[in-house]
């Protein structure tokens, strides 16, 4: 209800926009209508000459205040700050979608078969069914063996699609990446 269908500004938006997509997947809410915008992102188009495009960084170089970095508050009263810095120059919608426009959240309601790899097609029946299956994964601690999983959901992020499930052995519920799925199987 807070953010509606708002524009959002975020630094490194892909990152934090997926955690709020997955706050959504996660409660069955309707996605909200949301136009994406990274501070990143437009630094790197229009602001060359900076030696990095850290937030920090960034802060220094505008004089902008940074006093608590990686706390919310902090971080985004500085990414406002220097996203009105490097938008002061621009004077159309258009021109400011073209520099740092990422997409629309409601591009993210479900994963579309097409996006899902051949090999994991599966997925869509077994998450119905609330299937418990096994996967092998390339990441985590368990890197390139199978581990067993209950799948509950397949998720669009901005990173990437992702296979929401209920991991068997650490007792948890997890997001595992489709690209990250080498080989599934069904126990029975």
């Amino acid at each position: 209800d807070f953010i509606k269908n708002y524009p959002l500004v975020a630094h490194n938006s892909r990152f934090d926009v997926g955690f709020i997509l997955m706050m959504f997947h996660r409660h069955q809410m309707k996605i909200n209508a949301n136009e994406i915008y990274c501070s990143c992102y437009l630094s790197r188009k229009l602001n060359k000459e900076a030696k990095s495009h850290r937030l920090s960084e960034l802060s220094k170089q505008f004089e902008v205040q940074l006093t608590n970095h990686h706390r919310a508050v902090d971080d985004t009263f500085a990414c406002l700050n220097i996203f009105l810095k490097l938008t002061k120059e621009i004077k159309s919608k258009e021109k400011l979608k073209a520099n740092c426009y990422l997409f629309n959240t409601s591009e993210f309601e479900k994963v579309l078969k097409e996006d899902i790899p051949k090999h994991l097609t599966p997925l869509t029946d077994y998450c119905s069914e609330g299937k418990i299956i096994e996967i092998k994964y390339k990441g985590g601690k368990q890197k390139n063996s199978f581990r067993s999983v209950k799948a509950v959901s397949l998720l669009p992020l901005p990173n990437g699609n992702v296979l929401y499930a209920h991991c068997q052995k650490r007792n948890l519920l997890k997001y595992y990446k489709l690209d990250k799925i080498t080989e599934l199987r069904s126990p029975e």
